[in-house]
């Protein structure tokens, strides 16, 4: 992974690190995965985004078919005071990374959950799929979803109620959209191993050949 630093006019410097597997070094019209990490990881430290979930299993060795890219958020905000932010990194790495607009996935853990959910609300053309793990959001929002949703929740999590899960996906359900949640027995807050390591979420959120995979 490469350490790099966005430099917005308003926002000022965010920290992210970058993605690139050897397959896709040459290639164009890439697919791209997005990952928002919890409120623990807040700050400008390359090494702290690398604590939990998707940066870690990169650092550690796995292979992502797709770029990744996993940005920091700043000491004192949450990933939905930043949407706007994102929206133009986002639109900055896709021009940057030669990203297929039609290939974009979004996936988050706790406040990177909530995040997750958000910016689907937000700006529903952007993501083709997201996976908002442990997170919560505004279901009577949910409407404007346009992405396929595999969400995940531990229901032990004393941190965010699992409740915040379902009430997102059984509003999107209701709402005509294709929504699943997947609820781990047992498993607290930190949920984010069970569901990437656990289920085929990050093959789902890479692959783009069939229209009606599913998370496992």
């Amino acid at each position: 992974m490469e350490n790099r630093i966005y430099r917005h006019p308003y926002f000022g410097e965010m920290y992210y690190l970058a993605y690139v597997p050897q397959t896709l070094k040459t290639a164009a019209n890439r697919p791209l995965l997005v990952f928002l990490h919890g409120a623990g990881e807040r700050g400008k430290d390359f090494e702290l985004i690398k604590k939990n979930a998707v940066p870690r299993y990169l650092e550690e060795g796995m292979d992502i078919p797709a770029v990744v890219l996993c940005p920091q958020c700043p000491t004192g905000l949450i990933w939905n005071n930043l949407v706007l932010l994102l929206k133009d990194f986002l639109e900055d790495a896709m021009r940057e990374y030669a990203i297929d607009p039609a290939r974009v996935s979004l996936t988050g853990i706790s406040m990177g959950g909530y995040g997750t959910w958000e910016m689907a609300m937000c700006f529903p053309s952007m993501f083709r799929k997201i996976a908002p793990v442990c997170g919560g959001g505004t279901p009577w929002r949910t409407n404007l979803i346009t992405a396929q949703i595999r969400a995940f929740h531990g229901d032990k999590d004393d941190c965010v109620p699992p409740e915040s899960s379902y009430q997102m996906v059984d509003a999107a359900i209701k709402a005509g959209k294709d929504a699943r949640l997947t609820v781990f027995h047992n498993v607290g807050h930190a949920s984010w191993d069970d569901a990437y390591l656990t289920t085929n979420v990050l093959s789902w959120l890479t692959e783009y050949e069939f229209e009606n995979e599913s998370a496992i």
